[in-house]
């Protein structure tokens, strides 16, 4: 039996997703999410933990299908566990599908998955109805009040779950495999449910790590869906997978089709920077707003800092949690970091909302509190653009691009802040003469490394140049933001003759013209030419073996199908 205190749940590290009866007259989603857009809203309930010393976040290293997975990894001995966890209105009557992917990387760790009712995490009524754990590397699942063993799991492998929870009979139905498999690895049917309990209501979906709070464990999850189904779900041996389109115009989030279910095929593709920006750019297009949060690491939260300060978990909480309502008089928060969130949200509201004024005020005092922010970096340079603080946009440009270079956010804020003005023509004609006033060597140089994102030489270049040191940067500065923001109107012969000037221009500098080589590429991919892309990429390649973000673009080549 778990501990009494156990899932009584300290923290919602995910899905809060309170809705109304459920009305099975066609399969209804519940619980959908694959962690691919922002950070969950507020009213979703999603944070990293309350008390754990370990961390739940988005993460693009590992991923099932879309963008992002989410990454669980546990901290023995604190007491505390993280987790994710969904909560419904009761279901009461009906069969459910519990639909999720997960990926362990020491599976001799302990974790808990498992979906209960409003009886909460108990062996009770009402309670426990589904259990998966680990043990000593092996998966069990709880029937009949029992643990009964599955297989020995394999360490950094996909495993698909797709569980059919009949309401009435108490029962369900399992199945698990591995992606493109031909048979699966468990396929079991009329399963007693954990608590022997027909009629149980079902309302909480958990993914947590260990009981016993001894374990590290360290896993990913992704597709994670709970749905009322309107007919029956037979689950059998995976059938073929169904052809899922591959462009962002598609929208990640939609529901998971039956045919991708019975296949065990992701909710979509594994998808890219090409795509990323492609959607942001459809996104942010229309009028200036902020850009998506994908992990609280864009507001300077770093695991460390969480760790380390249970007052800074509950802040940071409270600040991403904080109703609309009580902006404008915020608790006195402690931590800076607190203060800069609530800010940087009322300040994106405002400037949603085209209050400029007011939401540079709020944005640059978010910026006071958190300097090193990208995300509120990247709004106040929007607030300052949108109230024609043209200097300020490019001081606070330049320091972003050092920790978004290969980050699709920078490449649409930068076409966005040039689009703004419509100055395609006169960013043409700044960059007469440039040529001339790079002559010298060491600047040259300086300002290549700026290009990759470097902050090394930044204070040398002022000190060269004294009050001219503005003028040295027109090559990074103006030259990414006519390039992105030919990108972002979609003149991809013209993005790509730039590319081509700026090659040449800095024919003496490797560092400096593999940049724009790569950017050259790029259009050719985001103009539907990925073959003619490749070998670009591949020269590159052949010149810099260790330039990982050509290798990343070489990667996403096959997935782009257009």
């Amino acid at each position: 039996m778990m501990k009494k205190s156990v899932l009584l749940p300290t923290f919602w590290c995910g899905l809060l997703i309170l809705l109304g009866s459920v009305v099975a007259r066609a399969d209804t989603v519940l619980v959908q999410y694959g962690f691919d857009g922002t950070l969950p809203s507020a009213q979703e309930g999603f944070y990293i933990y309350e008390h754990s010393q370990g961390f739940v976040e988005p993460t693009s290293s590992v991923k099932f299908s879309g963008y992002r997975s989410l990454e669980l990894q546990e901290a023995p001995h604190d007491k505390a566990f993280v987790e994710l966890q969904g909560i419904v209105t009761p279901i009461t009557t009906g069969d459910v599908l519990f639909h999720f992917a997960f990926f362990v990387r020491n599976p001799d760790q302990g974790l808990n998955i498992a979906v209960a009712g409003p009886a909460h995490f108990y062996m009770q009524p009402n309670g426990i109805a589904f259990w998966l754990r680990t043990r000593d590397g092996d998966l069990f699942h709880n029937s009949d009040s029992m643990f009964r063993r599955l297989f020995t799991m394999q360490a950094d492998t996909w495993y698909v779950v797709d569980v059919v929870l009949h309401v009435e009979t108490g029962t369900y139905d399992l199945r698990i495999m591995t992606p493109r498999a031909v048979e699966a690895l468990v396929l079991l049917e009329q399963q007693p449910n954990a608590i022997k309990t027909p009629g149980s209501k079902l309302s909480k979906i958990s993914f947590i790590g260990d009981l016993e709070d001894r374990d590290s464990v360290h896993y990913f999850v992704d597709d994670v869906e709970l749905r009322v189904l309107s007919s029956p779900l037979r689950l059998g041996p995976p059938t073929p997978e169904p052809r899922i389109a591959t462009t962002t115009h598609q929208a990640t989030s939609s529901r998971l089709p039956r045919a991708s279910i019975l296949s065990g095929a992701p909710s979509s593709p594994r998808r890219t920077y090409f795509d990323e920006y492609l959607e942001l750019k459809q996104l942010e297009v229309s009028v200036p707003e902020c850009l998506p949060v994908t992990s609280l690491r864009d507001f300077g939260v770093s695991r460390d800092h969480l760790k380390e300060s249970p007052m800074l978990r509950d802040e940071v909480r409270q600040a991403m949690d904080l109703p609309t309502d009580q902006f404008a008089s915020p608790p006195a928060f402690a931590n800076a970091q607190a203060v800069g969130i609530v800010l940087w949200r009322r300040g994106c509201r405002a400037l949603r909302a085209g209050q400029n004024a007011d939401a540079l005020v709020d944005l640059t005092r978010g910026l006071a509190a958190l300097p090193a922010a990208p995300i509120v970096q990247a709004a106040y340079t929007l607030a300052a653009n949108a109230n024609g603080r043209l200097t300020e946009v490019e001081r606070t440009v330049l320091s972003l691009a050092s920790v978004w270079t290969e980050d699709a956010r920078l490449s649409v804020l930068l076409g966005m802040l040039a689009a703004s003005h419509g100055n395609f023509e006169e960013m043409r004609e700044a960059l007469t003469g440039l040529a001339a006033r790079l002559g010298e060597e060491q600047a040259t140089q300086l300002i290549g490394n700026l290009l990759l994102g470097s902050h090394s030489g930044f204070a040398t270049l002022k000190a060269m140049f004294g009050e001219r040191w503005r003028e040295e940067l027109d090559d990074l500065y103006i030259g990414q933001s006519y390039y992105f923001s030919l990108l972002l109107s979609s003149r991809f012969d013209d993005a790509r003759a730039f590319a081509v000037k700026l090659i040449a221009r800095y024919a003496d500098l490797p560092a400096a013209q593999r940049f724009w080589r790569e950017r050259q590429a790029d259009t050719l991919v985001f103009a539907g030419k990925p073959g003619e892309a490749r070998p670009l990429y591949e020269a590159i390649l052949r010149d810099c073996p260790a330039c990982t973000s050509t290798q990343r673009r070489i990667e996403a080549l096959p997935d782009m199908n257009r």
